[in-house]
């Protein structure tokens, strides 16, 4: 058992992590583990299929680029952010490049490195400072760029660590950015408010 005397683990933290509620969020930081959102509601359809709609758009890009290789995963997927301090938090989706990164981890069943991308579907029940503080850790361990998409007002929110935030609508086009060689991405794309497929 993990107590405030000791220093918690990577084994401590996926344990915790297989009994916690469904409304918890965790994460290892700095040898504590945390609940970054305690009381969020469980992501729903609409933001299940923005996440959705998320990773085919990213994972078309980043099969239309032989120069690169990697992987995107979502769906709560754990990544180490740094190891000295120990930070370990889940991601919606995210982005990484790299040959080692086409298989997915399994033994640790985490990404060792942090995401070129990181991505965050905002839900009603978020609250500024758990966002602020997740967002903190990320630009801390110089993930090149994060996205928070608010599905409610179809926006994307961009951060990165040398830059001043910028937002996107669904009538605008996220410009290339050089972390992400080639991907240009109209907002509206990732929002299900149209369908994509044509009635019978």
């Amino acid at each position: 058992m993990v107590t405030a005397s000791t220093r918690a683990t990577l084994e401590d933290f996926l344990r915790a992590e297989a009994e916690a509620a469904e409304d918890a969020e965790l994460a290892l930081i700095d040898g504590e583990i945390v609940d970054l959102r305690s009381g969020k509601k469980a992501r729903g359809p609409r933001q299940s299929r923005v996440v959705a709609r998320l990773c085919y758009l990213l994972w078309t890009w980043l099969e239309h680029r032989p120069e690169l290789v990697g992987g995107v995963d979502a769906s709560e997927t754990r990544c180490r952010l740094s190891r000295a301090p120990e930070r370990v938090v889940n991601l919606d989706c995210g982005v990484w490049i790299g040959e080692k990164f086409i298989v997915p981890p399994n033994d640790p069943p985490l990404y060792d490195s942090p995401p070129r991308l990181a991505v965050e579907v905002l839900l009603p029940s978020d609250k500024y400072g758990d966002l602020t503080r997740k967002l903190q850790y990320l630009l801390d361990a110089k993930v090149p760029v994060v996205w928070y998409i608010d599905p409610d007002c179809e926006t994307v929110r961009i951060y990165s660590p040398d830059a001043p935030p910028v937002m996107y609508n669904s009538r605008q086009t996220i410009p290339e950015d050089p972390a992400l060689p080639g991907l240009t991405l109209a907002v509206a794309d990732i929002f299900p408010s149209k369908t994509t497929r044509k009635s019978a």
